[in-house]
């Protein structure tokens, strides 16, 4: 991975230092360093974590206050070892100190999350697409054009050298506008390379607006990775849909003619899919949900009141409004926090070679002694647990509300059994007009094949929404889930209207302007 950065700064500002060690008692960072506020806007530590600062200029700041400088924050995420780490940090109630920014975080060989603070509010989203600017003039439009120029002008995969070119160039129009800018009280005053590999990570720094890189000129620290990085693995998956249907419907698969079978073919877009995990072969899995994220152009905007820690043995409620992009996302997300989550899902799922090591599968057609057995040991394991407890995907209702069904109730009782913590997840997204209309044409005609599920596939390489919304709740303990009800019913109903009001409570946290942190409970 290659990560490049330019800083633009006033002219008349000292020259900063270039890449330091910062060290201490169990994390080695490196960056350069703003001698004036004394932190960094690029940081790198021995971790695997990359963390890069922009100044945020869509919002004004108030003057009066006391700001601390934005730099100090980079030192002081420098040192975090992990994901928790990281968002003890980025709590809005520590945040109040600081103008707005963005600020990516990499991690591995993951894809990067942003996170924007506007003084009072603080967003997430998942896999931003590159690249991302910022510019005191023009704030809005100045970024856009970069980006667009940046569409416009590198190839679909760029190599280094191509990420080098644009970041020296003053286009787009000229260097006033330009990702290489010069204006008559600022421009662009040092380029930093990070670069990830395997085993370690180097920064290179070049100060100077620069029209080229000079290897010889640049000043270069580099660090080893306590944990070696796994680029490649030998998953490689396939969707054979014969072999699918032979398996879970022997019958309809025997009474299918030839037409029929290109038919279904063609309406579950099997080339599609194939050609899709193409893209996605020898990935570790680490890596293989947040990437397809990224093949899919999907960026998922996280809001989240408190993630619960890695030890917590964590059990996360979601709804299932889309299908299969609702499980890509979430194990996008979670993985990253969580590298032993399992997920209790379809065992058809297991036939993706990524998938099948993080799945606890449930067959819902053949023996459900066996599923059982499957989820109480799952229950009792120390595995974080994702369960999408509805089991089908969301429809409208008669109201014009998405809703997936009833959550069992079996649920409840093996959540209090386990004595495990419950986090209820939102996923705010929808599926295409389509989608819905065959669903109600089908209740329309009283068919009961679940025709609509044959549109999934071309709906997860085909999404509406390519910026749905996850909400997380705060952690619940095994006490309150006992307390909330009198019988398990009502307790996974309890918990599914939790799930189901996250949205509206975000909405009600971000508008209580007297709030110090999105942690506390409305």
């Amino acid at each position: 991975m290659h990560i490049l950065v330019n800083r633009d700064e006033q002219r008349d500002r000292d020259h900063a230092l270039p890449p330091t060690r910062v060290t201490n008692n169990t994390v080695q960072a490196m960056m350069p360093i703003d001698p004036e506020g004394g932190g960094s806007w690029v940081a790198a530590n021995d971790h695997g974590f990359v963390f890069c600062i922009l100044n945020r200029y869509s919002r004004l700041a108030s003057v009066e206050q006391s700001w601390q400088s934005r730099g100090e924050l980079v030192r002081q995420l420098s040192q975090c070892e992990n994901w928790s780490a990281v968002h003890e940090l980025l709590q809005p109630g520590k945040l109040a100190l600081y103008r707005p920014f963005s600020l990516l975080v990499f991690h591995g060989n993951n894809e990067p999350e942003q996170f924007s603070w506007s003084t009072t509010v603080l967003t997430q989203t998942v896999a931003p697409r590159s690249p991302v600017s910022s510019s005191k003039v023009l704030p809005r439009f100045v970024p856009w054009m970069r980006k667009r120029w940046a569409q416009l002008t590198l190839p679909k995969h760029p190599q280094l050298s191509d990420l080098e070119k644009y970041h020296l160039a003053s286009q787009p129009i000229c260097a006033h506008f330009g990702v290489n800018m010069s204006r008559p009280t600022s421009q662009t005053v040092s380029i930093t390379r990070v670069e990830l590999t395997t085993s370690q990570v180097t920064m290179s720094y070049w100060a100077g607006n620069l029209t080229a890189l000079n290897t010889a000129q640049s000043e270069s620290t580099t660090l080893q990775l306590r944990v070696p990085l796994h680029l490649s693995s030998s998953h490689v998956s396939r969707i054979n849909l014969k072999t699918l249907m032979a398996q879970y419907n022997p019958s309809l698969a025997k009474a299918l003619r030839g037409w029929q079978w290109r038919l279904l073919t063609w309406l579950v877009d099997e080339p599609g899919l194939n050609h899709r995990l193409t893209q996605l072969d020898k990935l570790p899995v680490d890596t293989f949900f947040s990437r397809a994220l990224s093949q899919l152009r999907i960026t998922p905007e996280v809001h989240a009141f408190r993630w619960p820690t890695t030890t917590a043995r964590p059990v996360f409620l979601c709804n299932h409004p889309t299908g299969g992009i609702d499980g890509v996302m979430t194990l996008a997300i979670l993985l990253k926090r969580f590298p032993n989550l399992k997920v209790i899902a379809n065992d058809a799922l297991a036939t993706i070679e990524p998938l099948a090591s993080r799945i606890i599968p449930i067959n819902v057609f053949g023996d459900s002694r066996q599923s059982i057995h499957r989820l109480m040991s799952a229950f009792s394991s120390d595995d974080p647990l994702l369960i999408f407890p509805a089991g089908k995907t969301a429809r409208f209702t008669i109201k014009g509300q998405l809703d997936d069904g009833d959550w069992p109730k079996s649920l409840a009782a093996l959540i209090r059994r386990s004595q495990r913590p419950v986090v209820p997840l939102f996923i705010q997204s929808r599926n295409s007009i389509l989608f819905y209309l065959l669903h109600a044409l089908r209740r329309m005609l009283r068919v009961s094949t679940n025709l609509e599920m044959l549109l999934l596939p071309r709906e997860t390489l085909k999404p509406v929404i390519r910026s749905p919304q996850l909400f997380v709740d705060l952690p619940i303990s095994p006490t309150e889930v006992e307390a909330c009800a009198v019988n398990d019913e009502k307790r996974i109903n309890w918990l599914r209207t939790r799930s189901y009001s996250l949205p509206s409570q975000f909405a009600e946290a971000n508008n209580d302007k007297s709030s110090s942190s999105c942690s506390s409970r409305k």
